[in-house]
């Protein structure tokens, strides 16, 4: 069974980085590429995933904003969502809130 795997960041050196350590790990996987969150709300309503990548701050859509229309969307709220940014020398990674938390907010 493949991995079906969105990996959404708006640096395209990112996402091939990403990429080729998720072919090295993960060498089944299907990995399909948005340079924003509006163009992965877009993948994501054509097609199922079974994970998506985000970086935090992208233009158009942020992936805080992607995250809380994916937890919003019945068909899409369990999707697996893992949050990656980078800020100078640090990294940041985020897991995406349950739908329960969002709804209070």
């Amino acid at each position: 069974m493949k991995l079906r795997i969105l990996l959404c960041d708006d640096a395209s050196f990112i996402r091939d980085l990403t990429k080729r350590t998720l072919r090295k790990f993960l060498p089944q996987s299907e990995i399909m590429e948005a340079g924003d969150g509006r163009r992965a709300q877009t993948l994501i309503s054509r097609q199922s995933f079974d994970l998506v990548i985000s970086d935090w701050e992208m233009p158009h859509m942020s992936g805080e904003d992607l995250v809380r229309w994916i937890r919003n969307e019945s068909e899409h709220k369990e999707l697996p969502f893992l949050m990656v940014s980078s800020l100078g020398d640090n990294c940041l990674l985020y897991t995406s809130p349950s739908p329960r938390d969002l709804s209070t907010s």
